[in-house]
């Protein structure tokens, strides 16, 4: 308060500025003396932004109008490129820094940056590049940006400046830009991405170069589509075309293939029948998709030891209870001729090995002690031996008995081979299968796509899952009863239960309900009508817990829907005729949504990969909706953009295999070629 008052206490003796005084024309002075005063100093006691002003203004002055016009045109012009220029670099280092393009999309923008600057350097014009000094300019860029990002930039963003100021024509690099593309494709073209005055254009050029628009003599030089993880993120490359709720991007359908079939006219390396180390037996245990896994694992084993494998027996599941045969299911005989040059496979066990039930019983048949992911090794070391003494071997139990990254490539590619050639479905499955994708893509008066929702929501799942689900205290207390009758010992008393329970929904390791599935794919943009055929047993709950999903997908069907008693009939003597038949369909579908983890799931996305990952195959983000949907202060428009932007990239997009990951999945690398 006291400063104030002495702030208040002077300002009534306070001066006027000096400016204001100078402005002011003294009463006792005339006109004409302020303008000779004026004249005499030229004046230098102005401010200088008045002389400016003074000078600009003179000149415009002596402009006629259509001169005038034009001079406002290209002030306009200038000022609209600078801002141009200012934006571009200013985006580049948004889109450098911000890490959201991966090391070779950032060294493909620098390397282009410095190797125009180094062209215009040394002749003035944009001419033809010299592939080994290029090829220096990419490994110094290259070092630069792994030791010293900051330090790189700086130089290239110099040099980007440089251009600018000495006035390089812009559009003059581009037409050559486009004319070396078209007529040198046999030289290591580059595209000069300085044309361009906005810094999402220079990324998209460089993305140009990086996938491979540009050749070495007669060599092309690729770097296809492929996504890369940061952790748990996954980042795509950024495309050109529309999203589209159907189709992953055209680009990441085009850049790889398939190459694991069988190679044609290739020499079978197999040694002679006699020759055989021994044979192999296995039991495939679980459903379907386990049985699947299992006899692809059971074929790379017998190409390990140089064994022959005994055609595997699908073993009776406690909670499947099915006595299907391996011929009830596959093609044995396509099976057996597809992988002739690769194992040697026959349909029964060696009439000269009497005793067949001691293949089944005697502890001294079995080898029991592989480990789970056993590497190649030790099979060799182990169970070899063991195969050579007793010629006959049984192993079990045989469920993820094989590793991934501790096996040779080529054993990762006969499992490809196995489980997307060999392994085919007996005809009459495939042609049902068939009929009910053509039904569920005619449902409508003209074709339209249709959606496959594997819905994992069957008692088994939710009891073994331990979360908790919405329902009543009866429904509650007798799901407590059927955990307490299945897993004792992880049941206990129930009071740790609850906590866990909280804690696994947060991590995303419960099923999807049905309702929050509907949540979740209205909030991706699929409407109201589209078509989606539902891959489930029972759903718990029953038509209760259906209800909302139904509600907002009313155009749901299951097989039995769409097909006639009679026509089931002959398939449900098996139950993993039925469980083909769904997998077969979400297999052709135009779009696959999982809800929970598990082989099928599995086996489907990695398939589809496998196809060409141009059907979208979208794995939820569990936590992301688990966080969203128990949030009662967030707006419809705040999850569906969280929710667009997550699955973005989790739709069977391409990326590499990762490291101690199984191939069933994601079989891209070992299995899949640049295309």
């Amino acid at each position: 308060m006291a400063e104030l008052r002495h702030a208040s206490s002077l300002g009534g003796r306070a001066t006027p500025s000096p400016r204001k005084r100078d402005d002011v024309t003294s009463p006792l002075s005339s006109s004409s003396d302020t303008h000779l005063n004026d004249d005499d100093d030229g004046g230098r006691d102005r401010h200088p932004r008045d002389r400016f002003k003074s000078l600009f203004s003179n000149h415009y002055q002596l402009l006629d109008e259509t001169a005038r016009n034009n001079f406002k045109i290209f002030f306009f012009f200038v000022t609209l490129l600078a801002f141009a220029g200012l934006y571009s670099v200013y985006s580049l280092i948004t889109h450098l820094s911000s890490g959201s393009y991966d090391p070779t999309i950032r060294i493909a923008i620098l390397t282009t940056l410095a190797e125009s600057f180094g062209s215009v350097m040394t002749s003035g014009t944009v001419g033809d590049l010299d592939g080994s000094s290029l090829e220096l300019t990419f490994y110094l860029v290259n070092s630069r940006l792994k030791s010293n990002f900051e330090s790189t930039f700086c130089n290239v963003s110099i040099a980007y400046a440089w251009l600018w100021l000495t006035g390089v024509e812009m559009w003059h690099m581009f037409i050559y830009s486009v004319y070396s593309v078209t007529s040198h494709l046999d030289q290591l073209v580059l595209l000069q991405i300085t044309i361009s005055c906005l810094g999402d254009s220079l990324v998209d050029i460089a993305r140009v170069k990086s996938i491979g628009y540009f050749k070495r003599g007669n060599q092309e030089v690729n770097a296809p589509y492929l996504c890369t993880k940061d952790g748990i993120t996954l980042h795509c490359p950024r495309v050109k075309e529309t999203p589209s709720l159907w189709e992953n991007p055209l680009s990441a359908t085009t850049s790889w293939k398939s190459c694991a079939e069988r190679r044609v006219g290739a020499i079978s390396g197999l040694p002679e029948a006699n020759e055989t180390n021994g044979y192999i037996f296995i039991h495939a245990e679980g459903g379907l998709n386990q049985q699947r896994i299992a006899i692809c694992n059971a074929v790379a084993v017998a190409k390990i030891m140089n064994a022959t494998l005994i055609l595997p027996v699908l073993k009776q599941d406690q909670i499947w209870k099915d006595q299907t045969k391996f011929e009830d299911i596959f093609d044995v005989d396509h099976f057996i001729d597809y992988l002739k040059d690769d194992v040697q496979i026959v349909r029964d066990i060696p009439s000269w090995f009497t005793d067949k039930s001691e293949l089944f019983t005697s502890i001294r048949r079995t080898v029991k002690n592989i480990p789970k992911y056993a590497p190649a090794q030790f099979y060799i070391d182990n169970v070899l031996p063991r195969i050579k003494e007793k010629k006959i071997m049984a192993l079990k139990p045989f469920v993820d008995r094989l590793g991934y990254d501790n096996v040779p490539q080529e054993i990762n590619r006969l499992r490809c081979r196995v489980n997307y050639h060999a392994l085919k479905f007996l005809p009459e499955i495939d042609e049902m299968a068939n009929r009910l994708v053509e039904r569920m893509r005619n449902r409508t008066d003209s074709p339209k796509p249709f959606m496959a929702l594997h819905l994992r929501f069957e008692k088994g799942m939710v009891g073994l899952s331990f979360c908790d689900f919405v329902g009543t205290r009866a429904e509650k207390a007798l799901m407590g009863l059927y955990r307490l009758k299945e897993w004792p010992r992880r049941f206990k008393d129930g009071s740790h239960l609850w906590p866990l329970a909280l804690q696994k929904r947060k991590e995303g390791r419960c099923p999807l309900e049905p309702g929050e599935v509907a949540v979740m794919l209205r909030a991706m943009g699929y409407p109201k009508e589209t078509q989606i055929y539902v891959a489930s047993g029972q759903v718990y709950g029953g038509q209760n817990r259906m209800a909302p999903l139904r509600n907002m997908f009313p155009n749901l069907v299951t097989k039995e829907e769409l097909t006639t008693k009679d026509e089931l009939d002959g398939f449900r003597k098996h139950v993993t005729s039925l469980a083909a038949l769904d997998f077969l369909v979400c297999l052709k579908s135009d779009v696959f949504v999982m809800t929970h983890g598990g082989n099928f799931a599995k086996l489907i996305i990695g398939a589809r990969r496998y196809m060409g990952h141009r059907q979208k195959s979208i794995k939820p983000d569990k936590g992301l909706l688990s966080k969203s949907l128990g949030d009662p202060y967030m707006g419809w428009a705040t999850f569906v953009e969280d929710v667009v932007i997550t699955h973005q990239t989790r739709t069977g997009l391409p990326e590499a295999t990762f490291p101690n990951y199984d191939i069933w999945e994601n079989p891209l690398t070992p299995c899949m070629c640049k295309a």
